[in-house]
């Protein structure tokens, strides 16, 4: 079940939706045939729907796919990690939904499990995330400071990708105030992008 739930995630990575959600359909199917509700049970459950949700969310399926994630919260009571990363996915769909507040409760969850297990790459996404919807908020200089502190985390981790990401969030976040930083910014994210191989990325860089 755990093999074709990923396997289902990487369909979906590639393009090939309706793959993926057939791979992870057929995973939830054979957990669910599972008589016993060990914690690895039940992860294997919850990341498996977590999956779906990804899957749903790439078809466009947008208020199916938070249904989902939340949904995945049930089974991930013991994986503070996975809880996380279901909280950023959860947060980012909330507020594509129009929801800004819950978007930030949820992602503000993610936060602290990640701090709290001293997940860095984890704290780095979900401060990249705040500053994001900081900044649509129109808080720019607390949306700076998020970036910064996420950006600090990625160099010392050495993540060049989620790097990129946040450098150009804070080039969204200076876009009312300094047009030069942030083109500056936008800038240096696109070379990190490009030097991580993230051509998808450079393509939709912010300018």
């Amino acid at each position: 079940g755990i093999a074709l739930s990923q396997l289902g995630l990487v369909n979906s990575y590639m393009g090939d939706n309706d793959s993926a959600q057939k791979h992870v359909n057929h995973a939830l199917d054979l957990l669910k045939l599972e008589k016993d509700s060990t914690v690895l049970v039940r992860g294997a459950h919850g990341k498996a729907l977590a999956n779906m949700a990804e899957v749903t969310y790439s078809k466009g399926d947008f208020p199916k796919a938070l249904d989902q994630f939340n949904e995945a919260l049930r089974f991930l009571d013991q994986d503070r990690k996975s809880q996380a990363r279901v909280y950023r996915f959860a947060g980012y769909i909330t507020g594509g939904l129009g929801d800004a507040e819950g978007a930030l409760t949820k992602i503000s969850r993610a936060l602290e499990l990640s701090r709290a297990i001293n997940d860095k790459d984890g704290e780095g996404l979900a401060l990249t995330l705040l500053g994001i919807f900081h900044t649509f908020e129109s808080k720019q200089d607390l949306a700076i400071g998020l970036h910064q502190d996420a950006i600090k985390i990625f160099r010392r981790i050495g993540d060049r990708h989620s790097e990129a990401i946040a450098v150009n969030g804070l080039g969204q976040a200076y876009e009312g105030s300094n047009k030069s930083y942030a083109l500056m910014n936008y800038e240096k994210a696109l070379r990190l992008f490009e030097n991580a191989g993230a051509l998808d990325f450079v393509a939709v860089t912010t300018f």
